[in-house]
């Protein structure tokens, strides 16, 4: 199950895949389940053991944070985001939208994927870094047996099985971990969080900013192992028909402000398989850590030029290598707001 947990959250992914989406009329409402409330009922030792991992996780309990230095210039502040678009997440507290309104500058990680036009010409500039080169395929990489779960896992996505096997394997896994529900909003032109701070800090006259190019972020994913990437991927397609109650319970934790759990809940369900595990830890390491650090130091200087909100996906926060950690260690007091 967690391959499909973690996939609803990686804090790329979901955006430029809007550009291989077809258009919709209407938007769609996901009706999944919580799958730690059912583990919790299951298997309470089991869920027990999660829950305390992720509260003893460091920084893993809090969505927004003030960051301070000199008693002479104003706080900044950094929030955590999840890059769906369930209307329970727009519904922000008033402690981040206090923070947000309070900002000269708002950073967020890509400002190209908030609109749709330009991710796709974006897209069409860097195609060797999401698809194959001719003659080659996901048939190079992948047994037969693999291709026949991708193919039973690609038959609710429009795009089509043979079109897909031209994509790079983070590529479709992003594809096909989106719900169709999920795929059906965002296709109408749903807003999800990260637009809609973007948009307020347009309202508001901040400066907005972006911390990565889309091109970085790509590369970043394409970097992964090949064999990590295709893992991850068999395991996305195994678990196709758990897409809605994974993302319900990905917003369940962001919701509770509990992603410190996402690391060990990955930890029990990967439990029996090396593959998945050294997949994992690839994917913390090219998609989450070494891009935090490009994140810390061209954020850094933003704090020196006046109150700043920067806004990325959670995954970035928790962790010795997280945000919180690195901006601590970077001479900064770093305090949980919400």
């Amino acid at each position: 199950m967690v391959m499909r947990q973690v996939a609803q959250i990686l804090t790329a992914l979901a955006f430029f895949t809007l550009a291989f989406m077809p258009s919709a009329a209407n938007a769609a409402t996901c009706e999944g389940k919580d799958l730690l409330k059912q583990l919790e009922a299951n298997n309470p030792k089991a869920f027990a053991n999660i829950m305390g991992q992720a509260g003893r996780a460091l920084n893993g309990n809090a969505l927004l944070w003030k960051i301070e230095k000199d008693a002479d210039k104003p706080a900044s502040y950094l929030f955590g985001t999840m890059h769906v678009t369930d209307d329970r997440l727009l519904d922000v507290p008033d402690e981040v939208l206090d923070a947000l309104n309070g900002a000269d500058i708002v950073a967020l990680e890509n400002l190209d994927v908030l609109d749709r036009v330009v991710t796709r010409q974006r897209l069409k500039e860097i195609p060797e870094l999401w698809k194959f080169e001719e003659g080659k395929s996901l048939r190079d990489y992948m047994s037969e047996q693999d291709l026949e779960v991708l193919r039973t896992a690609a038959r609710s996505f429009k795009v089509g099985f043979y079109k897909m096997l031209k994509f790079k394997p983070w590529l479709v896994m992003s594809m096909i971990s989106t719900s169709r529900c999920e795929r059906t909003r965002k296709a109408s032109g749903k807003s999800f969080l990260d637009k809609a701070i973007g948009e307020r800090a347009q309202r508001i006259n901040a400066e907005l900013v972006g911390l990565e190019s889309l091109r970085e972020q790509l590369s970043a994913m394409d970097s992964m192992p090949m064999k990590s990437q295709v893992a991850y991927l068999v395991g996305t397609a195994k678990l196709a028909d758990k897409s809605e109650d994974s993302l319900e319970t990905m917003i369940q934790l962001y919701l509770q402000r509990k992603i410190g759990a996402i690391q060990p809940m990955f930890s029990y369900y990967s439990s029996k398989s090396d593959n998945l595990k050294t997949a994992y830890t690839e994917f913390q390491t090219h998609l989450i850590d070494k891009r935090n650090i490009v994140m810390r130091d061209r954020s850094l200087p933003l704090f020196d030029k006046g109150s700043s909100f920067v806004a990325v996906g959670a995954l970035h926060l928790p962790g010795e290598m997280g945000l919180v950690n690195l901006y601590r260690e970077a001479g900064y007091t770093v305090t949980a707001v919400w």
